[in-house]
């Protein structure tokens, strides 16, 4: 039922700037009736089957890997960097340069029923000493879970409660960055308690822990 898989790189607000994402035991498979997207012909309809071909579609991939240094074998994965190694995103100032690693804070403040309707209210800050337009609160995120059983249900960005799930899975709502931030949902919700969870991410890319995140009854 999977409709659609992106990847984007620094492309919007509260995105990081560097980064590696890292995939396994993972196949696509073109749809009969779909797009052809292998370019070993014109009229191509799966992998390429020339092996001289694959080598030269492999050949850009193939010689940055190669090129890049590898960090010593360990019991976990290790990164490759393409781009020569994770940097943090630096700017200069009249001080010199100065690298952003300062994570960013939003916390929840209150949670009420208006109308049966959530509204949930906070603050975000930046406390980088970066005097940059790095300094700043890019986005403010936020999950809001029930248990049921040992799977879990949370609420979607329609504002309604989705079906229990894994409760490794949650689903992410990201909202308006501001100094005071408020949302709310436009749908009642089902009485229960609620576990609310919310993290900033700054301009530089840096993000805040969750941690275990609080506890909203809603009656």
């Amino acid at each position: 039922n999977v409709r659609n898989i992106s990847f984007d790189f620094g492309s919007g607000p509260g995105m990081s700037q560097s980064g590696s994402i890292q995939m396994a035991d993972v196949r696509f498979q073109e749809s009969v009736n779909g797009p052809t997207v292998y370019a070993e012909s014109n009229n191509a309809d799966g992998p390429a089957t020339n092996e001289l071909a694959v080598q030269a579609d492999n050949a850009p991939a193939v010689a940055a890997i190669d090129s890049t240094p590898r960090a010593a074998a360990s019991s976990t994965p290790g990164v490759i960097w393409l781009d020569g190694g994770a940097k943090a995103a630096t700017t200069k100032t009249k001080a010199g340069t100065c690298a952003d690693t300062t994570k960013p804070t939003a916390t929840l403040g209150k949670a009420k029923l208006v109308k049966g309707k959530l509204v949930l209210t906070g603050t975000s800050k930046d406390t980088s000493h970066c005097a940059t337009k790095l300094a700043k609160v890019a986005s403010v995120h936020l999950t809001i879970t029930k248990k049921v059983g040992k799977k879990c249900e949370f609420v979607t960005a329609s504002g309604k409660l989705g079906k229990a799930v894994s409760c490794l899975a949650p689903v992410s709502l990201q909202i308006k960055a501001a100094a005071k931030w408020s949302v709310t949902f436009a749908h009642k919700l089902p009485k229960g308690s609620y576990t609310v969870k919310v993290w900033a991410i700054d301009a530089a890319g840096n993000v805040q822990t969750s941690g275990k995140g609080k506890t909203v009854k809603l009656s």
